[in-house]
């Protein structure tokens, strides 16, 4: 009965565990306002959002351009990627990308632009190279913007504020159930062998997640939803690192039930030795 009951908690409370490790993993990255910028960094490297920001903003271009001196799409398309290369406009494209995100975390998901002076520059240089006569005709300063693909990123305020509340909540749950499997069992070094399976199995999904759902992402996601797409390949490629650590922990959990039962049985074995008989009874 003692052993059934101590398995049944110990498994429930490894579930618990799992949201909430997820949880904390998730608060801590994608939905941290503090982390805004390294998001805007490595969602900067994002495929999908790179390819949707040089169409938009190849469409500016497209209408900055005299009728007279049209521009095939492959041209345009040329020039916003070199426009896209040029530092002040990453930076600018960055700092766009910083601003959606501490916006949405606060429930907010207005469309931001893009539309500095740096912009008009870099774009009207980037024309030029591709097309010299464009010189005489592009004004020396266009006023050119590009919308920050954002369309759905409101929900990640509601989001955040249920995570934080779930994962606390849930958390303790978790380390006392472990708590209380741990003390009502006979055969502790078997709930610490448990503890470090589940540990070893959570690693190795979320390894095998965090690369297979970006993948899926970056494919699969349409343009309009770039930067969602670029924050499921930050969330999930953030949880490879934590995964190797749950893996370390599960390996410290294995080792520790080894050591504690290799002193078990040696304790054992002192007991059974002649002259240690326990306790004399005194009659």
């Amino acid at each position: 009965m003692r052993r059934g009951l101590a398995a049944l908690i110990l498994g429930l409370s490894l579930v618990v565990a799992s949201v909430a490790w997820s949880g904390f993993v998730l608060t801590n990255t994608v939905l941290d306002p503090n982390r805004s910028e390294r998001l805007a960094d490595q969602v900067l490297d994002n495929e999908v959002l790179r390819t949707a920001l040089i169409s938009r903003l190849a469409t500016s271009m497209e209408s900055a351009v005299p009728g007279e001196a049209a521009v095939p799409r492959q041209l345009l398309e040329q020039a916003a990627a070199t426009a896209l290369d040029d530092p002040e406009v990453e930076n600018l494209v960055r700092m766009g990308i910083v601003d959606v995100h501490r916006s949405a975390l606060e429930g907010n998901a207005e469309p931001v632009n893009v539309d500095a002076a740096a912009l008009g520059s870099a774009s009207r240089a980037a024309l030029v190279g591709v097309r010299p006569e464009l010189d005489a005709l592009l004004p020396a300063a266009p006023v050119l913007e590009v919308e920050l693909p954002v369309g759905g990123l409101s929900i990640l305020g509601r989001i955040r504020s249920f995570v934080e509340q779930a994962t606390t909540i849930l958390g303790f749950i978790a380390i006392a159930g472990a708590a209380t499997a741990f003390a009502l069992a006979k055969n502790r070094p078997a709930v610490l062998r448990r503890v470090a399976f589940w540990a070893f199995g959570t690693a190795m999904f979320w390894i095998v997640v965090g690369f297979g759902i970006p993948f899926l992402a970056n494919e699969l996601a349409p343009s309009s939803t770039a930067i969602i797409s670029a924050i499921i390949d930050v969330f999930f490629g953030a949880m490879i690192r934590p995964g190797i650590l749950m893996a370390g922990f599960g390996a410290a959990c294995l080792a520790a039930s080894f050591f504690w039962a290799a002193g078990s049985a040696t304790a054992g074995a002192r007991l059974l030795q002649p002259g240690n008989d326990g306790p004399a009874v005194r009659r």
